[in-house]
């Protein structure tokens, strides 16, 4: 009986797990689409760039159904097992550890990280000597 429930729970989360590389692969994909969406040029056709945005959204959206979601960073305390410090920000403003700017995106599938989010963390001002 153990044998079984224990192949069964195996081919579960294979079954869950089984787009991971794939995912992995379209997350600077998904990057790239975000970076040309902020930085669209003035000017452009209107209804062109909200055809963009909706295929985005739909891109986003298939992701989203296969497990993917996105890791939340700003103003959350630091914990390295789902953010990745990359700079510290000299601050009183922020608790010591507090994160203050998102670099890049991170994402989790299901509950396993695909990618820890890039992040800027407060630290305490050096008190003057």
């Amino acid at each position: 009986e153990n044998y079984k429930r224990r192949t069964r729970q195996d081919l579960a989360e294979r079954t869950q797990y089984a787009n991971e590389e794939l995912l992995r692969k379209l997350l600077p994909v998904l990057d790239n689409f975000k970076r040309a969406l902020d930085h669209a040029p003035e000017g452009v056709d209107e209804k062109w760039f909200e055809g963009i945005q909706l295929i985005a959204r739909q891109f986003e959206d298939v992701l989203a159904a296969q497990g993917l979601a996105q890791i939340p960073a700003m103003g959350e305390k630091f914990d390295p097992s789902r953010h990745e410090a990359i700079a510290r920000e000299e601050t009183d403003a922020h608790e010591e550890g507090t994160v203050v700017e998102e670099m890049q995106p991170g994402y989790r599938l299901h509950d396993r990280v695909l990618r820890p989010t890039l992040v800027k963390v407060a630290h305490p001002r050096a008190l003057p000597s």
